[in-house]
C-alpha cells in the first residue's frame, strides 16, 4: 500500500485528515532518503578521491536530504566535474521550462478569474 501510495500520494491526501498528511509526506521522505544513499556513496567517493573540496561535499552531502535541492546540488557538482554537461544543461533547461509555464498558467488562471 505504502508503494503504490510513492506514486499517487496528492490523490489520497485530497480525502484523509492532516495527521495522516503528515505520516504520509513523512514515508516519502524516507522513500526519498533511500534513494540519495547512492548520491551520497558518489560525494563521499569522490571527496576521498580529491574530485570535490571537503567543504563542497559536506554541502552537497547536508542538501541530499532535502528535496529538489539534491538534485541541484547534484547538477552543480557534475558541472564542475565536467562530465555529462549535456544531459545537465537539458534537465536544467527542463526544469525552468516546467516553472516558467507552471507561472504562465497560474497567472492565466488568475486572470481568466476575474
Amino acid at each position: 500500500l505504502l508503494f503504490f501510495l510513492i506514486f499517487t500520494p496528492v490523490v489520497f491526501m485530497v480525502f484523509v485528515s492532516p495527521v495522516i498528511i503528515g505520516i504520509l509526506c513523512f514515508f516519502g521522505w524516507i522513500y526519498m532518503i533511500g534513494g540519495g544513499i547512492f548520491s551520497l556513496a558518489y560525494i563521499k567517493k569522490a571527496a576521498k578521491e580529491g574530485v570535490h573540496g571537503k567543504f563542497l561535499s559536506v554541502i552537497a552531502g547536508i542538501l541530499q536530504f532535502f528535496f529538489t535541492v539534491d538534485v541541484l546540488s547534484m547538477m552543480i557538482l557534475s558541472i564542475k566535474e565536467k562530465k555529462y554537461i549535456p544531459a545537465t544543461i537539458s534537465l536544467v533547461l527542463i526544469m525552468v521550462l516546467g516553472c516558467v509555464s507552471s507561472v504562465l498558467w497560474l497567472v492565466t488562471q488568475v486572470i481568466l478569474s476575474v
